[in-house]
């Protein structure tokens, strides 16, 4: 699995990358209380990150060897997909390569921005708002370092975040934010520690920048700037729900969904995506789609969307599926079926 960050010593840090990095059984991860009261009402007016089915901020992003040469350059992007009720509380689920390869839940409450992952009932805070002034522990756990001489020590670890105000350069121009700067280190030594990421959110607009530095030098490891925000449009959200009455076991079952532009104006589709499956790996969405993006439909206009399905087992079988456009609108397309 990709680590994003290591820290010079056997630990994967406070970028995770599943939920068994963060939540390793007893023996990883200190496990601290959730701190907020409530969820906010408004999710999207006031907070440090409007969050909403639809949103996607796109951004550049460029990483570097220890000497700052860049090494690698490519886009990314944060996607919330849908809603996770737990409990009665609604958490949006997120692609936040920042944070994780895997999606995650994000929630504004009344201290600030939480995250969650799926594997236990574990969260933290992200981003305090709106009084972020002040320290606060995002989350400690138990690490292994290495001295000078070799020998692994076991240790607490803290990640320590806060925050100023800051303006940064973007490809949008320059941006009022609030910068959150996290630090890693044990108790007695995080002051000396140098920060280990500085991340540039700007209130009501969500990430504006984030950089990650190689392990205690000011040389950055890897940098996201935004390039693009999307606000979901509430007006192009097609649903589409099928029910696929028989599936063969261990073949290849052919389906095929219509899109079709139900809005007033032309959308412009540009990808494609299976976002959750019940049998990992048996929906795939067939080459001649992809090939052909992007893919314009005038109002009206229709496109079939072609997969390809191979069960592994018997039994219920349903996948989610989204096509993205870059004029605000998404396909949610939802298939149930039996495997026999």
């Amino acid at each position: 699995m990709r680590k994003k960050l290591i820290l010079f010593i056997i630990l994967s840090a406070f970028i995770f990358n599943s939920c068994n990095d963060i939540v390793d059984s007893d023996k990883n991860i200190l496990k601290t209380k959730i701190q907020y009261k409530y969820l906010l009402e408004d999710q999207e007016k006031s907070v440090i990150m409007p969050l909403k089915v639809g949103n996607v901020w796109y951004y550049d992003v460029a990483e570097y060897n220890t000497n700052g040469d860049e090494t690698k350059k490519y886009q990314d992007s944060i996607f919330i997909s849908g809603i996770k009720m737990i409990g009665k509380e609604k958490w949006y689920i997120t692609r936040f390569p920042m944070i994780s390869d895997e999606n995650i839940y994000l929630a504004n409450t009344d201290v600030g921005l939480y995250v969650r992952c799926d594997c236990e009932d574990t969260a933290f805070l992200y981003a305090k708002y709106p009084n972020y002034q002040g320290e606060y522990l995002e989350r400690k756990f138990n690490g292994i370092l290495i001295d000078s001489a070799g020998n692994q020590i076991e240790k607490e670890i803290y990640f320590i975040k806060k925050a100023v105000k800051d303006a940064t350069s973007t490809t949008l121009g320059e941006m009022n934010c609030i910068n959150y700067i996290g630090t890693l280190g044990t108790s007695e030594d995080i002051i000396n520690y140098k920060p280990r990421i500085k991340q540039w959110f700007k209130p009501d607009f969500g990430l504006a920048k984030s950089a990650i530095y190689h392990f205690n030098s000011e040389k950055p490891e890897i940098v996201y700037s935004i390039i693009e925000s999307i606000e979901s449009n509430d007006d192009c959200q097609f649903e589409i729900n099928e029910n696929i009455p028989r599936l063969l076991n261990n073949e290849n079952n052919s389906w095929s969904v219509e899109l079709k532009n139900e809005s007033t104006s032309s959308i412009t589709l540009t990808s494609a995506f299976v976002e959750s499956e019940s049998q990992t790996g048996s929906t795939t969405i067939s080459n001649s789609f992809d090939l052909n993006l992007p893919i314009i439909l005038h109002p009206g206009e229709s496109v079939n969307l072609d997969l390809n399905i191979f069960p592994i087992q018997t039994g219920a079988y349903n996948s989610t599926i989204k096509v993205m456009s870059n004029d605000k609108c998404i396909f949610y397309i939802t298939l149930n079926g039996n495997v026999f």
